[in-house]
């Protein structure tokens, strides 16, 4: 199984990849706490996105190509977190995209890797193969 990690603004969205359970769609609301993510980011916009010269999909091919997860100092678990923040205005302005790990301590960012806290908040959670964790605004 894998998780995967987006947090957008005060969206936290977390992907868990499961091949062999398929449950109800009804979410379940949990409680999360900041926690803080390093790893590489670029910029970009939604419109960029589905031009097709978008640059999520080749920041996960760097990631994964180049093994950065194993590059990343003080990581709480192996899990994949993907982080949409810095929005220049709505949804038509640029964001900041982030593909890392969540870290206990950012002390000891590689170079050419950033740092972010994500805040804590309310997050509902819907399983169907993938779990879906997203963070509610308040």
């Amino acid at each position: 199984m894998s998780a995967y990690w987006v947090a957008i603004g005060v969206l936290a969205i977390r992907l868990t990849i499961s091949a062999f359970r398929v449950s109800s769609l009804t979410p379940k609301i949990v409680e999360g706490q900041e926690f803080t993510v390093v790893g590489i980011s670029t910029r970009t916009t939604n419109a960029k996105e589905m031009s097709g010269k978008g640059v999520i999909a080749q920041q996960w091919e760097r990631f994964m190509k180049e093994s950065l997860l194993s590059k990343i100092h003080n990581k709480v678990d192996s899990n994949i977190r993907a982080v949409y923040t810095d929005y220049e205005s709505d949804a038509k302005g640029a964001n900041t995209y982030m593909t890392g790990a969540r870290v206990s301590s950012a002390d000891d960012v590689p170079p050419g890797m950033v740092a972010k806290k994500v805040p804590g908040g309310q997050y509902g959670c819907v399983d169907f193969c993938k779990r879906i964790c997203w963070q509610g605004g308040s």
